[in-house]
C-alpha cells in the first residue's frame, strides 16, 4: 500500500512536512482522510482555539508523482 504525506500549508506560505505518512489503497483515500482531518481542524477554527482559514493539506505520495491539496478549513454553510 502507498505512502501519503499530508504537509499542511499555513495562510502565510509556511509548510509543515509531514516526515511519518501514513499508508492508504490511493488518493482518494487520501483526500478522504484530509477532508476528516478538515473538518476537525474547522471545528477548532470555530472555537477560536487555531485559526486554520487559509490553511491547506497537501497531499504527497511517496513517490512524489499524486499531489492534490485540500483546504484544511471550510466554513460552515448556514440555512437562511
Amino acid at each position: 500500500m502507498p505512502r501519503y504525506h499530508f504537509h499542511i500549508r499555513s495562510a502565510g506560505g509556511a509548510l509543515i512536512k509531514d516526515e511519518e505518512g501514513v499508508h492508504l489503497p490511493d488518493i482518494d483515500a487520501a483526500r478522504e482522510e484530509a477532508c476528516l482531518a478538515a473538518e476537525s481542524f474547522s471545528a477548532d477554527t470555530e472555537r477560536g482555539a487555531y485559526d486554520y482559514s487559509g490553511c491547506s493539506f497537501e497531499i504527497v505520495s511517496e513517490d512524489g508523482r499524486e499531489t492534490i491539496t485540500v483546504p484544511a478549513f471550510v466554513r460552515p454553510v448556514v440555512a437562511i
